[in-house]
């Protein structure tokens, strides 16, 4: 073994004396260097920032209207502490029209502007709180110990930060709820940022991301093809003049001396990857306290990303003996490399997982449904295909012209006595609107009254009522939302007057349910369980009619994770981002155990059957998980579509309706998990030619540029990764990983190539 590891040394030697390494070393260590300054720390949160006032033409108008009053209230307070011009400019403002001209737009902005940035100077102030003001407002538990407190107990910033709890409990439904403790960034000791809206774990969350995309688009890539520079000419000048000969001349395999030579040649990335990996987790470790020893795990990733590329490089070098060639050939190989991935990715993003069901529901006499892009279609026995219902004018335009994604439905529900369909969908101008299908009106849309905000969910309860759940409690619809507003003629011009009230409040003094918060209903009793900040809350019907705290308890749980509640006849879950599905006693609220389920996945959705015996979870990896009451047990059944499941639903106490593949549905029976129906739409061209030509392609082809979902995989331990920016929704799509896909493909391709290599340099002659 000592000639190929000579061969090997000399190999290390010559990336040790490459100028252009050096280069490179000193571009990583200024790069480390310009990083080690950072820093965070943590402070509570307080101030009004922008986007914290949800609807600013109610608040104003409650501002304005306390003007006028006699009898103290937080409006009153807050509205004498503004200052004369801001009053005067708020008496005069008016929302523009649809059709008014920009300057009049940009104005009425700039005033709310204004008033956002006089209240956040004013809740710096120890008298914006005033106890007499504030008699009767219901508080949260971190606000009542604050207001509760001696003001010269408080620091300024606790005084800031109970002024902002003041607020948020005046104006439940206008003010978004905040989280205790805000994370601040700084550089050389300044601060570089204002307090961002999270703590600390979830700041590393949030960033892990980043450094990832960071190293696997920018990094990645620059580092890899620098190496591939250098190491070109490894091989090529192995034939120069008297070189080979002399190497020949020894009893050394020609094989193995090409092996050698490649092995030589991966030293380069070897010593660029430590230093700059293993700097950057030391300053993670010491400025930021993120200690994650997987970063090194970067260093083998990444000398495995170059091993793909180099042996593509020395394949050409030994083929031509030009450098040239073999640049070009590596070029030409991840060209080659990306077209391909990107013709998958993009033939799968927009034309398979848009597709997607991910809401489903049994309705009168069809299957209603909801897919990725939050188009509703109801299946059509005649074609045997999924027909969009459900669409206003401007969706079906813009459907029409291109195929983009519809507004969120932030609540919805399907009412089978009246044989209609509610959702509250946000608008394209960021509103929500409560809309209503009827079945045996062909779901035509009907409604787009407004509703309340921060909707955690849309309910029927057993007495044919539909609920709403939000931050600030409870609202019953009372009116009905399909009803047509009636026009009237006012000084010769037709207008529409307002609709009578729709909506209820149906609270007994319930608390503000801050982020991350999550709700459900048991069918049968009309429960409401609800989950907010690490609280559960049961919440029952009194004797005036109206939701009031039945019970409550505190899990021992982060209360910045994202979690998902169902509720069974005896049982009560609450699911975490992390995996976690705390079962709990319904009655108690005492938790019996912590169920792992998946353990790199989070759940998207859970459902209840009606009579509440089974439970069902959906996770991100399209895995599904069956709670059992009567056996008291969680199974993972054995059906056809494991691993793709997007969506279930039970339509009885026997039957569920499972989404999987995409746009297949299947009617089953519980228990035996017999088959009864199936409702799938024949492939069209597009998908066929995906199916059979691009997939069996891309599947035998090597990844290398998605070798960073192995490197995400490893680190974060996530086999899925969020699309869009809410972290709260668990609900929102997440992209698989599938880590080791590229792993596999990859480096089968790497040995067949030396293989191929080490023929060719045994036959020929030299």
């Amino acid at each position: 073994m000592r000639p190929y590891l000579a061969i090997v040394k000399d190999s290390f030697r010559e990336a040790l004396a490459s100028r252009t390494l050096w280069i490179l070393m000193v571009l990583i260590t200024l790069t480390l260097l310009a990083l080690a300054p950072f820093s965070y720390y943590e402070v509570l949160t307080a101030g009004l920032h922008r986007g914290d006032i949800t609807d600013a033409d109610d608040f104003i108008q409650q501002l304005r209207s306390s003007a006028q009053e006699t009898s103290a209230s937080p409006a009153r307070h807050i509205w004498s502490l503004l200052d004369e011009k801001t009053q005067e400019k708020l008496q005069k403002l008016e929302r523009p029209r649809r059709d008014a001209e920009p300057p009049e737009r940009f104005a009425y902005q700039q005033t709310i502007r204004e008033l956002q940035d006089q209240l956040d100077s004013l809740m710096r102030r120890e008298d914006f709180f005033h106890a007499e003001s504030w008699q009767g407002v219901n508080f949260r538990a971190e606000a009542r110990r604050l207001t509760t407190t001696e003001p010269s107990k408080l620091s300024r910033e606790e005084i800031g930060r109970r002024n902002r709890l003041a607020l948020e409990a005046a104006f439940p439904e206008l003010i978004r709820i905040s989280r205790p403790k805000s994370t601040q960034f700084t550089y050389l000791g300044w601060n570089v940022s204002w307090p961002l809206p999270f703590g600390a774990t979830q700041m590393q969350e949030q960033l892990f991301p980043w450094i990832l995309f960071v190293l696997d688009w920018v990094v990645g890539p620059v580092g890899i093809f620098v190496a591939v520079l250098v190491t070109a000419s490894m091989i090529p000048q192995m034939f120069d003049a008297g070189s080979l000969s002399l190497m020949l001349s020894k009893p050394i395999s020609r094989s193995l001396l090409y092996i050698s030579k490649f092995l030589g040649g991966c030293a380069f990335i070897v010593i660029a990857a430590t230093v700059l990996f293993g700097g950057l987790w030391l300053i993670l470790g010491v400025r930021l306290g993120i200690w994650n020893h997987k970063m090194l795990l970067y260093i083998p990733i990444y000398l495995f990303l170059f091993s793909i590329y180099y042996v593509v490089s020395a394949f050409s070098g030994l083929v031509w003996r030009s450098t040239v060639i073999a640049v070009a050939v590596s070029i030409a190989f991840w060209a080659a490399c990306y077209g391909v991935g990107s013709a998958e990715w993009a033939m799968r993003s927009f034309l398979l997982e848009p597709q997607r069901i991910t809401y489903l529901v049994a309705t009168n006499d069809s299957i209603l449904t909801l897919d990725e892009f939050r188009v509703p279609h109801v299946w059509d026995q005649e074609s045997r295909t999924w027909q969009e219902v459900f669409l206003t004018e401007q969706q079906q335009r813009i459907r029409n012209q291109f195929p983009v994604p519809l507004p969120e439905f932030v609540g919805k529900a399907y009412d089978s006595s009246q044989d209609r369909f509610l959702g509250i969908q946000r608008d394209f101008g960021g509103g929500r609107k409560l809309w209503v299908g009827q079945g045996s009106d062909g779901w035509r849309r009907l409604g787009g009254v407004d509703a309340p905000s921060d909707v955690m969910g849309v309910f029927q309860e057993p007495s044919g009522g539909t609920v709403i759940v939000n931050q600030s409690g409870v609202q019953r619809v009372v009116g009905d939302p399909a009803a047509p507003k009636k026009p009237a003629r006012l000084f010769g011009l037709e207008k529409l007057l307002p609709q009578t009230q729709l909506f209820e409040d149906v609270s007994d003094n319930l608390p503000s349910f801050a982020e991350p918060r999550a709700a459900s209903i048991d069918a049968r009793s009309g429960l409401l369980a609800v989950y907010s900040r690490g609280e559960v809350y049961m919440l029952a019907l009194n004797e005036n009619d109206r939701y009031g705290i039945q019970r409550q308890t505190r899990l021992q749980k982060d209360e910045d994770e994202p979690a998902l509640v169902a509720v069974g006849a005896n049982d009560l879950f609450v699911a975490f981002k992390n995996g976690d599905v705390f079962e709990m006693d319904v009655d108690t609220l005492k938790v019996r155990r912590v169920n792992r389920l998946e353990q790199s996945s989070p759940p998207r959705f859970a459902h209840a059957s009606p009579n509440g015996r089974f439970v069902a979870f959906v996770f991100h990896n399209g895995a599904l998980w069956l709670w059992d009451g009567d056996l008291n047990k969680f199974t993972k059944p054995r059906i056809a579509g494991q691993g793709s499941i997007s969506a279930i639903s039970f339509p009885s106490d026997d039957e569920v309706l499972v989404a999987d593949r995409g746009t297949r549905v299947r009617r089953y029976q519980l228990g035996s998990w017999d088959l009864q129906q199936q409702y799938a739409p024949e492939m069209e061209l597009l998908e066929m030619v995906y199916r059979y030509a691009v997939l069996p392609l891309y599947t035998v082809f090597p990844k290398p540029s998605e070798l960073y979902r192995t490197s995400q995989f490893l680190i974060t331990g996530k086999e899925t990764q969020p699309l869009e920016n809410d972290e709260d929704d668990l609900s929102q799509p997440q992209a698989k990983l599938y880590p080791w896909r590229p792993v596999w493909s990859s480096a089968v391709f790497v040995l067949l190539m030396l293989v191929v290599g080490c023929i060719y340099f045994e036959r020929q002659e030299f």
